[in-house]
């Protein structure tokens, strides 16, 4: 016998308050309904998500794995695939290493001078190296600035520089004269120490040491010249040529850029070109140079232009990117980009493959591929600057740092910069060493324990013309070396007398 089951809701579902319930519940969503589907207009997927151009949130980039760089500081980026400087995870890692810095010690330059002498300014250049497993080396002028002075710097085990209790052997180049040093750089192929001075001459001259040998009391020396056409020839500084160049090192000098070949000889890049138009002239009153490989080089100057020549081109013709000013440093970054720094606060990186000789003719500035809204350069020209990772290396350099800029301000401040994104990175060491700058002169303790940053200096002395990045086998990672006053800080990153 079948059983008859109801097809339809009991009694109770259709009285009047079920049916009101009902009525009520079915309103609210379809209100509810309609106005998602309205939202739904008002929000969409950015189409440029899909292009690796866009700059995504920093978790959702990174998450992404999305190698992009921003560019300008103000919401525009540029891809820096293809031969770029970064990625997105690149800004990160560069702000957490700058935070991490922390001061290593310094050793007090030219022996038998106070702390903070008075009329004693920064010092003109230093080359940082490591002679040894746990020492360093800093090559850097006298305080007088006539004379190169080298010192080994013992380190312990945590990287800091243990001077405390001994005496430095400082040595002294006797027969080395090089008033106004410009610049000091190290030649690894001949492992010659290369000197400039800014001592206005009737010739071009660089003198060649090599101070690294066994024979304590003797260093070979060599000072190379050629005539100048012009009587008061100055040489602002150098670049060692990288291996496997068959050239020592190019000059920058205020008749142009001059290139030093391993015999010695010298001779003016870029001569052979005759200027037949004024947009075609050649590149004059330099100040800076640097090495893109061992074929190309890049130089700046008092014109607001990077020139780029090809050594291996027959006439050695140029092309030049302009900039917003003058050219004070410039260093090239990676396989394809150079960035370089000048007065009028003019800070930017370029990309090199999109220069042409045709540019010369235009007077506009060329777009940067990063600017950098937070350097504070007015009208110094001797200031200091370096970037790590050095040469054609790109992204993550030892220890796994990527791509940064340090750069000295005009009021004596020492900033970092990411690469990557042209932002100023915060560093606790380098603020804390300025404000303590700036604080009254306090006596200097000397003691046992993990060394403090330096006192007793009671002013900042203009802008740092000193900087350089350097790499020590007991470090693990880049240290930032900084020539302040008559010594020389070193900053790497670790742990601090803080941390636990």
């Amino acid at each position: 016998m079948s059983r008859v089951v109801a097809c339809t809701a009991t009694p109770s579902a259709w009285s009047t308050s079920a049916v009101k319930r009902r009525k009520t519940e079915d309103s609210a969503l379809k209100e509810q309904e309609d106005r998602r589907a309205l939202l739904r207009r008002h929000v969409r997927r950015n189409v440029n998500l899909a292009d690796e151009t866009c700059v995504p949130p920093s978790l959702l980039g990174r998450e992404l794995g999305m190698g992009v760089g921003m560019g300008m500081g103000m919401g525009k980026s540029m891809s820096m695939s293809g031969g770029g400087v970064g990625s997105w995870s690149d800004v990160v890692s560069a702000a957490a290493w700058a935070d991490g810095l922390v001061h290593r010690g310094h050793v007090r330059w030219s022996p038998g001078v106070d702390a903070h002498p008075p009329g004693v300014g920064n010092l003109s250049c230093l080359w940082v190296g490591e002679v040894g497993p746990g020492t360093g080396v800093v090559f850097a002028p006298d305080h007088e600035e006539t004379s190169p002075l080298t010192c080994p710097v013992p380190l312990d085990q945590d990287g800091n520089i243990d001077v405390h209790g001994t005496r430095l052997p400082f040595r002294y180049a006797d027969r080395v004269r090089c008033p106004q040093m410009s610049g000091v750089e190290y030649h690894s192929a001949s492992r010659g120490v290369l000197l400039t001075s800014r001592a206005p001459r009737a010739h071009v001259g660089l003198s060649l040491l090599k101070p690294f040998g066994d024979d304590v009391e003797y260093h070979p020396y060599q000072y190379l010249s050629t005539r100048s056409n012009r009587r008061d020839t100055v040489v602002n500084g150098c670049a060692a040529a990288p291996s496997p160049s068959n050239l020592l090192c190019v000059l920058a000098t205020n008749s142009g850029v001059v290139s030093v070949s391993l015999d010695g000889s010298m001779s003016s890049v870029g001569s052979a070109v005759a200027a037949a138009a004024p947009e075609q002239a050649l590149p004059k009153e330099i100040l800076d140079v640097d090495f893109q490989n061992p074929n190309v080089v890049f130089a700046g100057g008092r014109s607001p232009r990077i020139w780029m020549a090809d050594l291996r081109s027959p006439d050695n013709q140029w092309a030049s990117v302009r900039h917003a000013s003058s050219v004070a440093r410039l260093r090239a970054v990676g396989a394809n980009q150079i960035v370089a720094c000048g007065p009028r606060n003019a800070m930017a990186l370029y990309d090199v493959r999109f220069v042409s000789r045709r540019q010369q003719r235009q007077q506009q500035q060329d777009r940067p591929l990063v600017e950098f809204p937070e350097y504070r350069n007015e009208a110094q020209i001797h200031v200091g600057f370096d970037v790590w990772p050095p040469g054609q290396q790109s992204g993550a350099g030892a220890g796994g740092v990527p791509p940064v800029a340090a750069a000295a301000h005009e009021d004596g401040s020492v900033a970092l910069y990411s690469l990557s994104s042209g932002r100023r990175l915060p560093c606790r060491a380098l603020r804390d060493t300025v404000n303590r700058l700036r604080e009254p002169a306090r006596p200097a303790r000397y003691g046992g324990g993990r060394p403090s940053a330096p006192a007793g200096r009671n002013r900042l002395v203009g802008p740092v013309k000193a900087l350089r990045f350097a790499e020590m086998s007991s470090d693990g990672s880049p240290s930032l070396w900084v020539g302040q006053g008559p010594s020389v800080d070193k900053y790497t990153f670790g742990r601090g007398e803080d941390d636990e």
